[in-house]
């Protein structure tokens, strides 16, 4: 119906997470999927929900990420209608947990290929209108939101990039957001300008010939990001600072400002 868990609610789920990772994954996804609708944007997070995620749950927690909650948005018959930016947050979120559980082959085809492990009786699949528009209208913002969220604590120790969490009010400091794949924590301080210096390598190792693959404004193949989210996710699991020291030094710079939670922006390049 649109209604959302109060804070009540959170705290009780929260105390009985043993309870939840006992439920079937396709009831656990939707779970967690409203618990992280409700913290996160509005609220800025307090629990990793997300840690509540096993191997097993993770199939499920795409479809649930990726078309179910999706789908929900534009209905008009809803108590309270979703809004499209915590959707992203929720839908991104169990994405950036998903990828730290997917081995690197899975990454590509559970997430830009979900639809092939759907019963659908739509043919979404077999259409091509239909996959580009499920794929500009809920893939592109659902990886624009992970690359949002991941954009800040990667840049702390790269001498490539820089630049801050557009999502939370309290942005998160980088080795607190590195922890809540695992633990959690957060913190203050609000901007929303990225520096990408062109010359410069990638702490992580990842291929930037096309730009930094966290910076948005550097539009990439779907499948190359999500490849290259699954590739910071699993290094700064083990590496989450001291990769690249240094500041952002000569040679081209080029400056992208991220406006409305990091969803859109203005870049140099453009």
């Amino acid at each position: 119906m649109g209604e959302e868990p109060t804070s009540l609610d959170l705290d009780f789920f929260w105390e009985r997470r043993d309870w939840l990772t006992a439920l079937e994954s396709a009831l656990l996804s939707e779970a967690l999927v409203m618990f992280l609708y409700a913290e996160g944007i509005s609220v800025p997070r307090q629990r990793p929900w997300w840690q509540l995620l096993n191997p097993p749950d993770v199939p499920h927690a795409l479809v649930t990420a990726l078309i179910n909650l999706p789908s929900w948005l534009g209905k008009d018959d809803m108590a309270r209608p979703l809004e499209p930016m915590r959707v992203w947050a929720a839908s991104g979120r169990v994405l950036i947990a998903s990828l730290r559980l997917l081995p690197e082959d899975l990454a590509v085809p559970l997430t830009c290929n979900i639809w092939d492990f759907v019963r659908d009786e739509g043919a979404v699949r077999d259409d091509p209108n239909q996959l580009k528009a499920w794929s500009d209208s809920v893939l592109v913002p659902v990886l624009a939101f992970a690359q949002n969220d991941l954009l800040y604590p990667c840049s702390q120790d790269c001498a490539r990039v820089m630049g801050d969490n557009p999502h939370e009010v309290e942005s998160l400091r980088a080795t607190d957001i590195w922890g809540l794949l695992v633990s959690g924590e957060q913190k203050e301080e609000e901007s929303f300008l990225v520096f990408e210096s062109i010359d410069e390598l990638c702490a992580v190792g990842v291929d930037v010939t096309e730009g930094c693959p966290l910076v948005v404004s550097n539009r990439q193949e779907s499948e190359r990001i999500v490849r290259s989210l699954h590739r910071v996710i699993e290094f700064r699991s083990e590496t989450p600072d001291g990769a690249s020291r240094g500041r952002i030094g000569g040679g081209e710079v080029v400056v992208t400002l991220l406006e409305n939670h990091g969803m859109a922006w203005r870049s140099a390049r453009d």
